[in-house]
């Protein structure tokens, strides 16, 4: 498109995330699913988009790379219907929750 200027629009707080993990979408298919609505994801990000907050997916096998948190002020996390992948998650997130603590 021939356009002269591009600008994208935006509200709301910024960079704000839902943690999810490859493993909820295992756990909503046969032979027991736990949550196959994903009513844990939902649960977490409806009521902040429904006011106004955008909300991002961020994805947890990602969270030990150095510097993948950083820009995250606010990370929403349930343990229903998905399960950590690695002990280097916890690691990553209680590193993360310490430096914005101390920041605020």
């Amino acid at each position: 498109m021939k356009q002269p200027e591009v600008r994208w629009e935006s509200a709301g707080t910024r960079n704000v995330g839902v943690l999810v993990s490859d493993t909820l979408m295992f756990q909503r298919a046969e032979p027991n699913p736990s949550d196959a609505n994903l009513g844990s994801f939902y649960g977490l990000a409806m009521p902040l988009l429904k006011r106004g907050v955008p909300v991002e997916p961020v994805q947890i096998e990602s969270a030990a790379t150095p510097g993948f948190l950083d820009r995250y002020k606010v990370l929403l996390l349930t343990y229903e219907g998905q399960k950590p992948p690695t002990r280097e998650f916890h690691e990553a997130l209680a590193k993360w929750v310490r430096r914005v603590v101390h920041w605020w």
